[in-house]
């Protein structure tokens, strides 16, 4: 798929028009009009920008894999720890999360300080 037609899918899909993303991410709406009649991709930055506002990757964006998002599974397999970390965290409101968090920040910090 090309770059155009993924970011119609992507704007379709998302119920927004070309003006609204010219306003949101400072892109000109000219811009938009010339990727569509001239087959040409955006910059690495506007990609980028593109790619964070509907949530995909710059790869699907492109058309260059239809997996709308890297995960931490692409890059490789979860051990049994990570697996039940996610489980048991799968309930846990904002701020349990951010203190699960804090812990696991102060346990980095200690084995760094003891290395």
């Amino acid at each position: 798929m090309t770059f155009i037609k993924r970011l119609k899918a992507l704007m379709a899909e998302k119920k927004v028009t070309k003006a609204e993303i010219s306003k949101e991410l400072h892109i000109g709406v000219n811009q938009i009009k010339y990727w569509e009649d001239k087959g040409n991709t955006p910059d690495g930055a506007t990609l980028i920008k593109l790619a964070d506002y509907f949530g995909v990757s710059v790869d699907y964006l492109l058309g260059k894999t239809d997996k709308k998002n890297k995960t931490v599974a692409d890059e490789r397999s979860l051990t049994e720890a990570e697996k039940e970390i996610i489980a048991a965290t799968a309930d846990m409101t904002e701020d349990e999360l951010n203190a699960v968090l804090g812990y696991a920040a102060r346990i980095i910090a200690k084995r760094k300080k003891e290395d």
